[in-house]
């Protein structure tokens, strides 16, 4: 059985407010099983790059899910809802403009 842990859904600051709250450089470390969720203003544009590990993400609308391996990045462009699952231990990204 594959047990998930659930961080809070829904942040009131962008993911780059969240970002440079977490230190500065947009760096997020994030724990197998782990799932963030943020909010995704219209027409806000930005990066996921893997930095290690990998990661199931998907945004709300969008016709397809991705999962990004470390040295892989892609562009999302709101609105919508991201959500971003860690498939391995110590997954790090960097959320960038």
């Amino acid at each position: 059985m594959n047990t998930r842990t659930v961080l809070p859904i829904r942040h009131k600051r962008s993911p780059m407010q969240l970002a440079k709250a977490t230190g500065g450089n947009g760096e997020l470390l994030i724990e197998r099983g782990v799932i963030r969720s943020f909010h995704l203003g219209t027409s806000e544009t930005f990066q996921v790059a893997i930095l290690s590990g990998a990661s199931w993400i998907t945004l709300e609308g969008d016709k397809e899910d991705h999962v990004l391996f470390a040295g892989s990045r892609r562009t999302f462009i709101g609105p919508g809802q991201l959500v971003v699952e860690a498939l391995h231990a110590g997954t790090c990204l960097r959320l960038e403009r």
